[in-house]
């Protein structure tokens, strides 16, 4: 046989020892008793239902002034000066607005933990 046939009949054979090795090894790998999802349970569901429900309660018992600034602000995250520019509103009334709106959620959170 030639240099070049001996060379790959060897490296045919540390290969197979290898994965003869590599299946050897799997097998004896430990197996998790418990997987673990990442999606939410049904304790976390629930509780997301309900938070969704107190805060559409919440801001149907706003006024139309207050609800919009707190949606803007506080739900969407949005920069108090744009609230005031997107409303036209000057931007003290807008902050003014979203202080009463934030204590009546306060308020509003206080009645709840204590009916429970």
């Amino acid at each position: 046989s030639t240099l070049r046939t001996w060379i790959y009949g060897i490296v045919r054979n540390v290969a197979a020892n290898q994965r003869r090795s590599t299946r050897r090894h799997a097998a004896e790998a430990p197996i998790q008793a418990e997987l673990t999802s990442l999606a939410p349970g049904p304790l976390d569901c629930t509780q997301d239902r309900e938070a969704a429900t107190f805060v559409q309660a919440f801001l149907s018992s706003l006024d139309d002034k207050k609800r919009e600034v707190f949606a803007l602000a506080v739900l969407e995250e949005m920069p108090i000066p744009e609230v005031a520019q997107a409303l036209g509103v000057p931007i003290n009334t807008a902050y003014t607005r979203l202080r009463a709106a934030r204590q009546d959620f306060q308020r509003a959170l206080a009645r709840r933990g204590a009916r429970k």
